[in-house]
């Protein structure tokens, strides 16, 4: 009797044990199953184990592209990180309702302006993330970081800016300094992120006092174009003065060459005759005094006749 009830029980515990590994295989199989993953096109991972880091190169770190294994959740943690994909995030510390202004200061996020004025300021910034290990590492929270980040940095720079400045003419100085200042602070901190651009979506003051910014921007505005044109009539007449100087020095120093031309001409016409006088001075004279004389009458228009007998000369008209 003893011995059929222990062999029941040794059929018993060898089906146990033969189920038992059913188990375990299928759980092995199940474990194996769940420690595949896929990373996506754009995108790698790296595999935290217990909070470390796997791999011993950055190559072994960083997983491109494709299927991976890793080990159970609880074990390893695979955090994936699109590396190609630019994230954009609006950063709204600064930013409320432009209609109202609440008197709790800390619901709305207004930025105080360098000749205490206030402004409402709507930020957006694109960035990508150029190191996935200091990126997986060091982040937990990006859109929070970015928000404390951005909102800090631009409340420095604005309380050293005047409200009209901000509003006209800085605004592009504004966003590059901004960015150069929060990403001087994301590399100090090993992030692994990289900032694209910085946009203004809006800056706006408040909607009590909006109508009458509205209204200095209008005079700014007509300002420059007065100016702009008075530079432009400025320049045409200066121009037109210039040229006008131009030509008239032009045409005097035509003029002069041209006199000088005749008088050195004269001068050399009369050194010639000069000449010709001193070795005959009454061939000269009365050759000069026929010119003369020749001229002064063809200018009278009159006709000289000389008679054959003698008589005194006429002029005919």
């Amino acid at each position: 009797m003893q011995k059929d009830e222990f062999r029941i029980f040794e059929a018993i515990l060898s089906s146990v044990i033969g189920a038992f590994k059913w188990v375990v295989l299928f759980a092995i199989v199940l474990v194996a199953l769940t420690g595949i993953y896929k990373v996506d096109s754009g995108e790698c991972a790296v595999v935290l184990r217990f909070g470390r880091l796997t791999g011993e190169t950055y190559e072994d770190q960083v997983k491109k592209p494709g299927l991976h294994f890793a080990l159970p959740a609880g074990i390893d943690e695979v955090v994936r990180i699109p590396v190609e994909r630019v994230l954009e995030q609006e950063i709204t510390t600064h930013y409320g309702d432009p209609s109202k202004i609440d008197p709790d200061v800390t619901k709305n996020g207004y930025l105080l302006t360098g000749d205490n004025n206030i402004i409402l300021i709507d930020t957006k910034i694109k960035y990508q993330v150029t190191d996935p290990v200091s990126y997986a590492l060091y982040v937990k929270d990006m859109s929070g970081i970015l928000e404390g980040m951005v909102g800090s940095e631009l409340n420095a720079l604005v309380s050293g800016m005047a409200i009209d400045d901000i509003l006209t003419g800085s605004r592009a100085s504004l966003g590059t300094e901004l960015l150069e200042n929060v990403q001087a602070s994301l590399d100090e901190k090993r992030l692994g992120v990289s900032l694209l651009n910085v946009e203004f979506m809006e800056m706006t003051p408040p909607g009590e006092t909006k109508p009458y910014f509205d209204a200095v921007n209008s005079a700014a505005v007509g300002k420059q174009t007065l100016i702009q044109e008075a530079n432009d009539y400025q320049s045409t007449t200066i121009l037109k003065a210039q040229a006008k100087a131009d030509e008239t020095v032009n045409k005097a120093n035509v003029e002069q060459s041209r006199r000088l031309s005749v008088t050195n001409d004269e001068m050399a016409e009369f050194q010639g005759l000069y000449d010709e006088y001193m070795l005959n001075p009454q061939v000269v004279l009365d050759g000069v005094f026929r010119e003369r004389v020749s001229t002064v009458l063809t200018r009278m228009g009159a006709t000289v006749v000389m008679p054959d007998n003698g008589s005194p000369v006429l002029f005919l008209p």
